[in-house]
């Protein structure tokens, strides 16, 4: 028996076409469903808990002007909605780099042009297990996530997170 007839039909019992329209029903039905219930399931399951957390961020490289934008105060954002989180301290720091002079010595001295900061976040986090969840993102000691604001959208690498006890 051959896989596919002179009629289009696979095995021949179902065409080949009406094969591909089931294939493509059944990714758009899982991709429904984990657009609207797959950040969401840990909410019905019970088993994630409520938490307060204190994270300490450290953008990347910018020009002062664009690090100006954040303010203390500003609401943590995530896809158009805001999180239960506020900026509570901002410093702005030297950006440190390292060069060579022209006697192979390394010398290291602050970015003329740009700097980074140092951004206290407190923010409501879901905790399941081991993982540490803000809206949509893992939290991770390392890791580079966007801090979304009304005003500003900075790449920034997560510094430390410590659990605030109320």
């Amino acid at each position: 028996m051959k896989l596919c007839n002179k009629q289009g039909k696979i095995f021949g019992k179902i065409h080949i076409i009406d094969m591909i329209f089931i294939v493509l029903v059944v990714v758009l039905i899982f991709s429904v469903i984990n657009k609207f219930a797959g950040s969401n399931v840990k909410v019905f399951n019970g088993t994630s808990q409520k938490a307060k957390v204190e994270m300490t961020l450290e953008t990347y490289a910018y020009r002062e002007e664009y690090l100006k934008s954040l303010s203390i105060g500003d609401k943590i954002a995530e896809d158009k909605s805001y999180l239960n989180g506020e900026i509570k301290k901002i410093e702005i720091v030297d950006n440190m780099i390292a060069k060579s002079d022209n006697n192979g010595n390394i010398v290291v001295g602050a970015h003329p042009f740009t700097k980074k900061a140092r951004v206290l976040v407190n923010v409501e986090v879901d905790i399941k297990g081991n993982k540490i969840k803000m809206g949509k993102k893992e939290l991770i000691v390392g890791k580079s996530m966007f801090l979304t604001t009304t005003k500003a959208n900075l790449s920034t690498k997560i510094m430390d997170i410590k659990e605030i006890m109320e």
